[in-house]
């Protein structure tokens, strides 16, 4: 049975599927029975703020890149290091700082008629539809750490918000 789950973090909303991951996990021998008995009787105290995976993290029997390894290679994605990767400007745009931020993504590279972003949960199919719906485009996927997109996406919303705020003080000085 494949339980869709929602999994509120750091107040974003990702989609998981946590019996198919831990089905993964013991597979690949990545977490032990008993680690994952000890995961649940966390998560069950943490009153919803955790799920079985970030429990598992949070004991540290779980490593947040080698979980993003291998759910990128279970759903044919590549793994890319955003800390090392030039993004261009034109490829930034091509995404709203609104987008980027509901969707938690990063766009990546962009080619004639097609976009590849980055995403931090290969899992979640339905953001995938819901960008091709909107962008009417292809849309390729990569994945990549959670805090690497974070902190581009953190720049992104800065960005946009200093020019807002030069806009706005601009449409002030004018009205004076």
């Amino acid at each position: 049975m494949f339980l869709r789950k929602l999994v509120k973090r750091r107040g974003i909303i990702l989609a998981r599927d946590s019996d198919y991951i831990l089905e993964l996990l013991t597979e690949y021998g990545m977490v032990m029975q008993e680690q994952i008995e000890e995961g649940w009787q966390i998560a069950s105290e943490s009153n919803g703020k955790l799920d079985i995976i970030d429990a598992l993290e949070q004991l540290g029997y779980l490593d947040p890149e080698q979980l993003l390894m291998m759910l990128a290679s279970q759903y044919g994605m590549e793994v890319i290091d955003l800390k090392n990767y030039l993004i261009p400007e034109a490829v930034i745009e091509s995404l709203t700082p609104d987008i980027v931020n509901q969707y938690r993504v990063i766009p990546v590279m962009k080619h004639d008629d097609s976009i590849t972003v980055a995403t931090a949960d290969p899992s979640d199919v339905e953001t995938i539809d819901s960008l091709r719906y909107l962008l009417g485009c292809d849309v390729d996927v990569v994945a990549a750490s959670e805090e690497s997109i974070n902190k581009i996406i953190d720049k992104i919303m800065l960005s946009t918000q200093k020019v807002l705020n030069i806009s706005l003080m601009n449409s002030l000085k004018k009205k004076s």
